[in-house]
Formats: C-alpha cells, structure tokens, sequence
C-alpha cells in the first residue's frame, strides 16, 4: 500500500471504531445500518487486497499506471463540480478554466496531465466556499495536491524502479479508491440523517478528518496574513524557488506542501496590491514546519 492508501485505510478504520463506540445513535436506523455493513466490507477488500500485493509483489508497489488514474479520477470530480458551478452562476472564465473532458484527461501526455490536474486546481480553489454546498471538500483539493506530488515523483522514477506485479496492486488501487468514494457518496450523506444530534456530528468529523489527514515528513505548512489586520491572504503565489514549487493559498491563507528535500530553502511570496517577501526556511528531516508570513500593502 502507498501512503495515500494507508491514510485512507486508517481513517476509515477510525469512522467504524466511532461507529462502533456510538451503534445506539444509529443502530435502528435501516438505512444507515446498511451503509455500516457496505463500511466493514471495503475494510475486509483492502485488507485482503493489500494481504495478496505483500504476497506478489517483490518490487514497488506503486506504479504509474496506479498514479496516474488516481490523479485524473480526482481531477474529474472537482473538475465536474467547478463546472456545475460555472453554469449556475454563468461564470465562463471558470468554466474554461475547469473544463477539462475525461477524454483529455485520458490522452494527456504525462506533463500535460499534471498541467491540467494543476489548471483544474487553481480554478476551484479560487470558489472554494461557493463550491462546498455542490460535494467539493477541502481535503479533495488537499489529495489533488498530494496526486499531483505523488505522480510527478512516480514519473521522475527509472523505468526499473516499477513494480514487479502490477496485477494486485492495480486491484488494490481500485478497491482503495472505491471505498473513498462509498465514504463521499454514501457514509457522510448518511450521517447526515442524524443533524439534530450534534455530539454524533462532531465525533464522526473529527474521525474523518484527524485519521485521513496527510502526515508526511519533510512537510511545510505555510499562513499568510496581512500585517496590519492579521488577516489571511488568499490567492497569494508561493515559489520554492531551490524546488521548483509552485503554490496558491486557499481563502484561510493556508498552503502545505510535501516532500520538500531537507535543507534549507528560499520561498517568495507575492500578491497584487502587497509588497513581495522572500523568506529563508530550513526543513529538517521527519519534521513537520509550520510558517507565517506577513505581507505589507505597497
């Protein structure tokens, strides 16, 4: 299993340990009933599919193959929300910016895609709160980042480095990806049911997110505010210049990257209307960093 996988499998396994603990809340409900047992089921397929990759494979789990659909599957959906959006709101200049066709998506040559899994990014974290009530969450464009990491390192990679048995891990990436979109579609509509009970509410968010939020090393997480009121700075342009990084903060001012080499590096922010900054930084291994800068009107 790669890390995307297993952070996937883990929180999973923390919204049934929840459900499990709270089963008087929903347990004569048929309906959500149901959804539970559809939840143990993808637990018992991955666990069996991960048991089969450990047993074929002797090389790298992760192919391309494997990354690639991840990062087109993902940039499909916030791709088909941000148009939904579009069209309601007669925005064309998002529209042509998140339109992108599975059949694009299909024939991208390999930088074309991440540049279209890039575009497609950009477009809907700009409507990130106009989007949440039509299925975009934030943690979709938190994975789409981490798709786009993970592809561009899987394809940096010599041919040699592939794994050996691509069948089992292929039926892994798709039982793992199966099981995520169960718990969008059908386990947070079902939990739904329950609003009025807010105790209920909370202890399903906090195991949704605390269990499937990305924990990787050499991670930076980047705020930027306004020095005279404090306050987040949204669209602002991040360059890691050493790394050839390239982000945007969301409208809380935050942006995270992962899998910065260890080191230290220099980051340049910039935003109209503001004064450019450029910041010197130091990423020791296995450390998350946390960052704060501070922009000053021109």
């Amino acid at each position: 299993m790669n890390k995307i996988q297993i952070q996937n499998m883990k929180m999973i396994q923390g919204v049934k340990l929840m459900l499990d603990d709270t089963a008087t809340v929903w347990s004569a409900n048929a309906a959500f009933t149901d959804s539970y047992n559809k939840l143990k089921d993808y637990l018992d397929k991955i666990s069996e599919h991960s048991m089969n990759q450990g047993n074929d494979n002797s090389g790298y789990t992760e192919t391309k193959s494997m990354a690639r659909t991840a990062l087109t599957a993902n940039t499909s959906a916030i791709s088909k929300i941000a148009v939904y959006y579009s069209v309601l709101s007669s925005n064309t200049m998002l529209r042509t910016k998140a339109r992108i066709t599975d059949t694009q998506l299909k024939q991208a040559r390999t930088n074309e895609l991440t540049g279209l899994a890039e575009q497609v990014l950009q477009a809907a974290a700009e409507f990130e709160v106009q989007l949440l009530p039509l299925g975009l969450t934030h943690q979709m464009l938190v994975d789409q980042q981490t798709f786009i990491d993970d592809y561009n390192k899987w394809v940096s990679q010599p041919d040699g480095m592939r794994s050996e048995n691509k069948n089992a891990t292929a039926s892994l990436a798709q039982v793992s990806r199966q099981a995520m979109n169960f718990m969008r579609d059908d386990m947070d509509w079902a939990v739904g049911m329950f609003l009025s009970n807010s105790l209920f509410q909370t202890r399903y968010k906090i195991s949704r997110r605390v269990q499937r939020g990305p924990r990787r090393h050499r991670a930076l997480e980047l705020t930027v505010t306004a020095i005279d009121s404090g306050e987040p700075l949204a669209k602002a342009k991040l360059h890691i210049k050493d790394a050839s990084l390239r982000r945007r903060t969301s409208l809380a001012g935050i942006a995270r990257v992962q899998n910065i080499a260890e080191g230290k590096h220099t980051l340049t922010v910039t935003l109209k209307n503001y004064k450019p900054r450029e910041v010197e930084f130091v990423i020791a291994k296995g450390e998350r960093n946390f960052l704060k800068v501070e922009m000053e009107r021109e």
